[in-house]
């Protein structure tokens, strides 16, 4: 189905920017994500929840849903402010960082009680949002993880497991392929019996980010706006600095290091590796390059909020 475009009239360099941008979050938000190119019916389905992305799109259009909210946020917070081992290089060449502390305090704030209810009202913004009774069952909304496992270190988890016990429709994203001992550890972390207690798990043939970043509408971070204003950074484990060749080289140049990061978070400085930018809030600079606005979510008891929301322009 084509595309209609009518533009406002304006005239000059930054009307036809504006348009540019206009049309590309217009084609954003229609665009069909690669899913693969093997078959639906060839992919290898560890449970009868399974679906692949386009059994999942079908079944979203099929029940007109309306709202896709994304769930994401930092996970793995430090239960202690001292890290153990394997952080040799962050503790020689950032020994006065206060990330890790900093990061403890974040957990205490988001216990599992305050996710809950910081949850609870997210659902009443997306009841309001559908023109729907807060206690409705809101079967026109949709919420998506990444795959995540559930871990009491990862607040943001808490929220989806709220969620899941409201019998909310909650989809997780997995890549096809991953190993099935790595599965049977993910369905286990969310439920004793090893059955997934969500709606459903897609398969998509990309990096779930790659397919999830696409497909929303509101994208919240739970943690993002703690960790923004306290410039909070994150220690790399030794295992995951990248080193290449030249890194011994002492004409060093900060590209050598551009991408010094198994992960590929940005590095805070080239010359000595150990700390490199969250990648939460890496991740939320992207979502603002593809045709999105953000506000504060209003997960505020005091000085500062809890969590992002990024809306889809």
């Amino acid at each position: 189905m084509p595309l209609h475009f009518r533009p406002a009239p304006r005239a000059g360099r930054a009307y036809l920017v504006d348009q540019a941008v206009a049309r590309r979050r217009l084609e954003l938000r229609h665009a069909k994500v690669a899913t693969g190119t093997a078959p639906c019916e060839e992919l290898e389905k560890p449970t009868p929840k399974t679906l692949c992305a386009s059994e999942y799109e079908d079944r979203l259009k099929r029940e007109g849903v309306q709202l896709i909210v994304h769930i994401a946020g930092k996970g793995n917070l430090p239960s202690g402010a001292e890290l153990g081992e394997g952080y040799n290089e962050y503790k020689k060449n950032w020994p006065e960082d206060r990330s890790p502390a900093e990061q403890v305090a974040i957990k205490a704030l988001l216990t599992p009680e305050q996710a809950g209810a910081d949850f609870d009202e997210l659902v009443a913004m997306v009841a309001a949002e559908l023109g729907a009774a807060a206690d409705a069952t809101l079967s026109k909304a949709v919420f998506t993880f990444d795959g995540d496992n559930f871990q009491e270190n990862s607040p943001f988890t808490f929220g989806i497991k709220r969620l899941i016990e409201r019998n909310l429709n909650v989809y997780a994203f997995k890549q096809a392929g991953t190993e099935q001992a790595k599965l049977e550890k993910h369905f286990k972390t969310w439920s004793a019996d090893g059955v997934p207690p969500y709606s459903g798990l897609v398969l998509t043939d990309a990096a779930p980010k790659k397919y999830t970043s696409q497909k929303y509408d509101w994208y919240l971070s739970y943690g993002m706006p703690l960790f923004r204003s306290r410039k909070i950074r994150q220690p790399q484990k030794d295992k995951e600095i990248f080193r290449p060749v030249s890194a011994t080289d002492p004409t060093l140049t900060e590209e050598v290091f551009e991408d010094g990061d198994h992960f590929k978070r940005k590095v805070i400085d080239p010359h000595r590796p150990g700390l490199v930018q969250s990648s939460m809030v890496t991740e939320y600079e992207d979502l603002q390059k593809v045709g999105t606005r953000k506000d504060v979510f209003p997960f505020a008891h005091g000085p500062e909020h809890r969590a992002t929301l990024v809306v889809r322009a």
